[in-house]
């Protein structure tokens, strides 16, 4: 088969992602490169774009977490190595009068976000939460990740009839043998099971909702899955998301072996954070933008502000507010200190974090005159 048009005038993978930044915004990276994958790619990207202008002037979103506490013991995760747990972020679940009452007391907050470090299925009062989310008219959403080995069939019914709104599921494997490498204690079959136990129940219910995301960490011994993953994930109904193995953690465990299959096959046009960056002057994913679009609360209340942060805390929301948090002094001082608009202070858990450190959202609001025109929005919001 011959090139597409595109290719012809030069729109190939390289091109596609320098000029459009729209690469990573392709469900697969299969050639040809045809007019309808770049209208999706545009379409995911603008609708992107809109709805993070629409949350942060408008102000209704926030992350609260419903449970830190995790069954699995995936490899490089401070949750499972027990450091969350000794920290900031503790062990525990959000309950459900604690819920009923911030979001009785907060009637802005239209979208909740409920996953962070932990597995929100591990919480017993979630099908409750679920149904005053839905009784109120507050969208919900796991995008963060879950793992859902553990979902009773009932909160399995719940997130269909309460039109739960997204789940991103973290399977990083098409098989059970390159599945259990890294999510350790983990059972590739029962999440496939899970999902499809979901998929009848939204049948079942009449709903479209959640929406499902298959999301693949590309290690190097699931490298050789991409293909047979996206797949699986297309004949479950589910959106597929590939991205890298995490950076700032300490050693990279099982790196990337073939860095030219990863470039062509996951659809991002890199086979890491750092060569991305390299490659197009950018984050993959806009770093620090919970400061300002959806902030993080811990599920004991803490103010985290962001939702890598497990160093320290911008007060507590459920012994104060959410607006005196989001007001506080060293909330703000944060945000103008993240803009490269004041100096690191010792006391903002933002320095010890290496976004911070490689000054990863000033270089990104830089990459382009949008996202500099955003950079002053988000300046002002701060002051």
């Amino acid at each position: 088969m011959g090139p597409s048009r595109f290719q012809a005038r030069g729109w190939g993978q390289e091109r596609f992602g320098q000029h459009g930044r729209l690469l990573p915004y392709v469900q697969h990276a299969d050639y040809p490169l045809t007019k309808a994958a770049l209208i999706q790619a545009m379409r995911l990207r603008i609708g992107k774009t809109v709805r993070a202008l629409k949350r942060f002037l408008l102000a209704d979103g926030v992350k609260l977490e419903a449970s830190s506490r995790c069954q699995l013991k995936c490899v490089v995760c401070p949750t499972a190595k027990g450091e969350n747990r000794k920290g900031t972020i503790g062990w525990g679940d959000l309950t459900l009068e604690t819920f009923e009452r911030f979001v009785r007391n907060n009637r802005r907050i239209r979208h909740i976000e409920l996953s962070n470090w932990g597995e929100i299925f591990l919480n017993p009062a979630l099908n409750e939460i679920l149904s005053v989310a839905h009784r109120r008219g507050i969208k919900l959403t796991a995008n963060n990740g879950v793992n859902f080995n553990s979902v009773r069939d009932d909160t399995l019914e719940a997130l269909a009839k309460y039109r739960f709104r997204s789940l991103t599921i973290a399977i990083d494997g098409a098989t059970p043998e390159s599945y259990r490498e890294y999510r350790r204690g983990g059972d590739f079959n029962r999440v496939i099971a899970n999902i499809e136990k979901l998929n009848q129940f939204k049948r079942r219910h009449r709903s479209r909702y959640p929406v499902l995301t298959w999301q693949f960490v590309i290690f190097g011994h699931n490298e050789h899955e991409l293909d047979r993953a996206r797949a699986m994930a297309r004949s479950l109904g589910m959106n597929f998301s590939p991205t890298f193995n995490a950076e700032g953690w300490g050693p990279q465990f099982s790196p990337v072996k073939d860095r030219d299959l990863v470039r062509a096959r996951s659809g991002i046009g890199a086979a890491s954070f750092t060569e991305f960056r390299e490659k197009y002057r950018r984050e993959l994913v806009m770093p620090c933008q919970d400061m300002w679009l959806s902030p993080q609360i811990n599920w004991d209340g803490k103010m985290l502000g962001c939702c890598v942060n497990v160093w320290g805390d911008y007060g507590n929301v459920f012994e104060s507010s959410l607006d005196e948090c989001l007001a506080g002094e060293k909330y703000r001082y944060a945000q103008k200190m993240l803009l490269g608009h004041a100096a690191a202070r010792s006391d903002i858990p933002c320095v010890k974090c290496h976004f911070y450190q490689r000054h990863a959202l000033t270089r990104t609001l830089a990459s382009s005159w949008p996202l500099r025109i955003a950079r002053r929005v988000l300046l002002a919001k701060a002051v």
